[in-house]
């Protein structure tokens, strides 16, 4: 084999190998994009499954909570109309009962006019959270809960007896509770007369406080981009971002679908208490 022959093949040889080294190089470059990308897949998937289980888990408690309410409201207001809970000992039932349901802010039972008692026109029992955690109790009332509901914004407010005392058990819109300083929703059921007349002795009513569904969310891990809200079953926001629009706004409302603007002022009805 002459020079020339031989550096010829050494250079084809040497192409040879470097065409070979260079099509590995892009295979090997291929498979590790791959893999990155499936990795990149893989850690999406996990972090969309940890925030479906995160909301579901959050849907739960908040759901837990709102049966919680109502299971409350509705035992009293059984026990009331069946004599297992006499009159005289509401003042020590009502606290019991809230100490053991730390997601409900506050129960109340009040009378119909002269049931109570005879010589006494109007009676209510009220235990409620303060913002300390405490419970503490009103016993009396200060207004006519009996009035028919008025638009005038001085007016006492009284659809939550006198529209259900009427109409029966439902839940409220979200209010705000001067008194407790508080945002809440609250289940209120008429109770019977335990000796069987025919027309409700009262209004039992159990409160929520939004602070709790609120804190609920400010736990969850939605990403810088990602806000949590909740809703009624009539798709008015019981929570949002944008807390001009809590009880004032509906989910399908014109674009009510755009992200927060992040207002904090409140627009909420004032309660009764």
């Amino acid at each position: 084999m002459t020079t020339t022959t031989a550096n010829s093949t050494g250079r084809l040889t040497g192409r040879r190998a470097l065409a070979v080294a260079f099509v590995a190089l892009l295979l090997l470059t291929a498979l590790l994009t791959a893999l990155h990308l499936q990795r990149r897949a893989a850690v999406a998937t996990d972090i969309t499954n940890l925030a479906r289980q995160s909301l579901s888990d959050s849907a739960a408690r908040i759901d837990a909570a709102f049966a919680t309410a109502q299971d409350l409201g509705d035992a009293l207001a059984e026990d009331l109309a069946s004599g297992i809970l006499p009159f005289d000992q509401i003042p020590q039932r009502l606290p019991a009962d809230l100490e053991g349901a730390p997601d409900v802010n506050g129960l109340a039972v009040t009378f119909a006019p002269f049931v109570y008692d005879p010589a006494l026109r109007l009676f209510q029992v009220y235990v409620y959270r303060t913002p300390e955690g405490s419970i503490e109790a009103l016993i009396g009332t200060t207004y006519d809960y009996t009035r028919p509901p008025s638009d005038d914004p001085n007016a006492p407010k009284t659809a939550w007896y006198y529209d259900t005392i009427r109409s029966g058990a439902k839940w409220s819109d979200p209010f705000l509770a001067t008194g407790a300083g508080k945002v809440l929703i609250e289940y209120a059921r008429p109770f019977a007369h335990p000796d069987g007349r025919n027309e409700p002795a009262g209004v039992v009513t159990s409160d929520l406080s939004l602070q709790e569904v609120r804190n609920l969310l400010a736990r969850l891990d939605l990403g810088a981009q990602g806000y949590g809200f909740v809703i009624g079953r009539n798709g008015v926001f019981l929570d949002y971002s944008d807390r001009t629009r809590v009880a004032r706004s509906n989910i399908f409302d014109a674009g009510a679908a755009h992200a927060p603007t992040g207002g904090e002022s409140e627009a909420l009805p004032t309660g009764r208490v």
